[in-house]
Formats: structure tokens, C-alpha cells, sequence
């Protein structure tokens, strides 16, 4: 016999019994993966079966059937058995006890459900729920707690924003003074400079005139030097010689003058 090949997995649809009650959204009742049980066994049986159904109609009647026992068969009821573990919590499978096929579990399932050992009770849930607000609290916290982190570095960025544009004002504060001083000592400097190029063509001008007084001056030593030769002579009458003396005076109020100006200048 040849292996039929298995379609692709569609959402199972779910017939209940007109006695079953339904709570919330219809559209929760569309199965998509494996049905988990919450311990309400009449919901979850019935979700499971549609599931299963789904997988593969094979596999469903190798969960109420399993007479057959050849290796298709058995491959079946190894893909249904696993399907329904699947879908159950530890504290479920540790009540199965032994079981050698898919319609083992699923027998077994329903005499525990018939007993009542698979009805969760208020007890049971409230350290469920308990656990549940803790861990909803813990998360709380944590969020409280990074929304407070997040509004200190808020608060520290906009501070060091603050910061930031207080040194940047200041900054250009002190560029705009700078500015203006680096100006001042440039107009300060091209005003040197006009002094100094000024001096500098006094200064050859003074040396032109000094120059020009060294001449004289060896002039008037000469014509000295002569008058003080006639008058030891005794050659000059004495117009001449207040005539010579007189000279004599001036060139050596002139040759003292040229002198203080060579001082001055090479000063």
C-alpha cells in the first residue's frame, strides 16, 4: 500500500456541541498550532480533535483506532501521540502514567477527566495568578524605574545643552572682544609705523645737515686758526682782529651746535 503524502497544515475547523459554552472572540477558536490545555477539557478536547483532524484524518483515527499495526499505521499514531503531548503541561503528562499508543493517551485522558483530576480549581490558580501580578509588579518597576533614568538624562542633557550654549556665547563673546583689540593694536601699530618712517627720514635729514655742519665747522677751524696765526703775527689792526674774534665765536657757537646735533642724531 503506498504512503499517502500529507497536505499542508490548515486552520481547523472546530464543531462544538450545541451544550458546550463558549466565552470571548469566536475567532480565538481557529487553530493555527497546537492547542494548549488550560484545564478546561471540554474546550481543549475539543479543540484538539478538530486539530488533529487538520494534521491529517489518518492521524485522527489512529487516536480512536489503533487496531492497525502495520508501519504506516504506526507512524500515525507516533505523529498523533505527540501532537497531544504537545498540548499538554508537565503536571498532566506525570498523571498518564504508561502508554504504548495515541489512543492510550487519549483514553486516559478522558478517565482523568472523568475522575476530576484534570478540573484546575481556584486553589490551584490563585499561585498561578499570585506569581503572575508578581512578575506584572516586577515589570512595573523595572519600568517606572528606567522612566526615571530616562528623565535624569533628559535632565542632564538638557543641562549640558545649557552649558554648551552659555560657553558658546561666551566664546564668541571673547572673539568679538579679541576682535576689536586686535584692531586697536593694528591701528595702534600702523600709527608706530607712520612715526617711524617719519623718524627715519628726520633722522636723514639730520644727517644731511650734520653733514653739512661738519663742513662748516672744518671751515671755521680753518679761518680760526688763520685770524689766531695774524693776530700772533701781529699782521691784523684791531678792526680785523674784533672782526676775527667775533668770527671765532660763531664758529664755535656753530661748531658746538653741529656737535649736539651729531649727539642727538647717533643717540
Amino acid at each position: 500500500m503506498a504512503r499517502s503524502k500529507k497536505k499542508p497544515s490548515k486552520p481547523a475547523k472546530i464543531e462544538f456541541p450545541s451544550s458546550t459554552k463558549l466565552e470571548g472572540n469566536p475567532l480565538e477558536y481557529i487553530l493555527f498550532e497546537t492547542p494548549k490545555f488550560d484545564g478546561n477539557f471540554d474546550v481543549w478536547e475539543i479543540k484538539m480533535r478538530a486539530f488533529l483532524k487538520s494534521e491529517g484524518i489518518e492521524i485522527w483515527e489512529s487516536v480512536i483506532d489503533d487496531s492497525k499495526m502495520d508501519k504506516e499505521s504506526m507512524e500515525y499514531d507516533a505523529q498523533g501521540a505527540k501532537t497531544i503531548l504537545d498540548g499538554l503541561p508537565d503536571s498532566v503528562k506525570k498523571k498518564l502514567g504508561k502508554y504504548i499508543s495515541a489512543k492510550d493517551i487519549w483514553d486516559r485522558l478522558h478517565d482523568l477527566h472523568a475522575k476530576g483530576a484534570l478540573t484546575m480549581t481556584m486553589s490551584q490558580e490563585e499561585p498561578v495568578i499570585e506569581a503572575e501580578n508578581e512578575k506584572l509588579d516586577l515589570i512595573k518597576l523595572q519600568v517606572k524605574e528606567k522612566d526615571e533614568e530616562l528623565a535624569k538624562l533628559k535632565k542632564e542633557l538638557d543641562q549640558c545643552k545649557r552649558k554648551h550654549h552659555e560657553e558658546v556665547i561666551s566664546m564668541t563673546n571673547q572673539l568679538t572682544g579679541a576682535k576689536k583689540q586686535a584692531d586697536v593694536l593694528t591701528s595702534q601699530l600702523e600709527q608706530r609705523h607712520k612715526r617711524v618712517n617719519k623718524l627715519v627720514e628726520e633722522i636723514g635729514q639730520y644727517k644731511v645737515e650734520v653733514s653739512s655742519l661738519k663742513s662748516e665747522l672744518q671751515e671755521a677751524r680753518k679761518q680760526t686758526q688763520g685770524a689766531e696765526k695774524k693776530m700772533k703775527s701781529g699782521q691784523a689792526n684791531d678792526e680785523e682782529v674784533s672782526k676775527m674774534k667775533t668770527e671765532i665765536i660763531s664758529f664755535k657757537i656753530v661748531a658746538a651746535e653741529a656737535t649736539r646735533s651729531k649727539e642727538e642724531t647717533e643717540g
